[in-house]
């Protein structure tokens, strides 16, 4: 008893225990808010990625279905590659698709496309296709068109401290044609 008494008593120790109890969570703390940010920073990226391509897209009276070239949308799809940056591009997709109402009620794709940046691969393919599907009230008389741009980005976390596999990131952005015509 002689012994606890006099260790309750002794304060020389206190600032060492009150260090060793609270700096592991000011170092989660430090760790952990250096991700939230960069997270929503690439989350930010990846819509501002698909309204610029979506933007660029509505603008053209047409475009060329190929992977490079004057007005292709490989070219297009560039777009979000630089604005995805300081970020890695591998995990970067971007769908992009032209949709047209032909009667009420029916939306018909008149095109989709899958296109990667040049660090995935180099192609623009047609692969799985985004939904036929547009939100209601967006495309309400025949003739009405929109174009729809979706990019999927994988986020890997730099410092991987709690964010320790990859988040997909999937940014949805829809456009009317500056024409108002259908783009081909």
């Amino acid at each position: 008893m002689g012994m606890l008494r006099k260790f309750a008593i002794d304060r020389r120790a206190i600032a060492s225990l009150e260090l060793a109890l609270i700096a592991p969570l000011f170092l989660v703390m430090i760790f952990g808010l250096n991700e939230i940010p960069d997270y929503v920073r690439a989350y930010t990226k990846a819509g501002a990625a698909a309204g610029a391509v979506a933007t660029v897209i509505a603008a053209q009276p047409s475009v060329v279905h190929a992977a490079s070239g004057a007005g292709s949308i490989g070219d297009y799809c560039l777009a979000a590659e630089a604005m995805i940056r300081p970020y890695a591009l591998s995990g970067l997709t971007v769908k992009v698709a032209s949709r047209t109402m032909t009667a009420p009620g029916t939306i018909v794709t008149i095109w989709d496309t899958v296109c990667y940046t040049k660090s995935a691969s180099a192609n623009s393919i047609d692969l799985a296709p985004l939904s036929d599907t547009v939100p209601a009230g967006l495309i309400n008389v025949p003739g009405d068109s929109v174009v729809e741009v979706e990019v999927i980005y994988a986020y890997v976390s730099t410092s991987k401290f709690f964010l320790q596999s990859p988040i997909t990131i999937s940014q949805t952005v829809y456009a009317r044609p500056r024409s108002n015509a259908t783009i081909l």
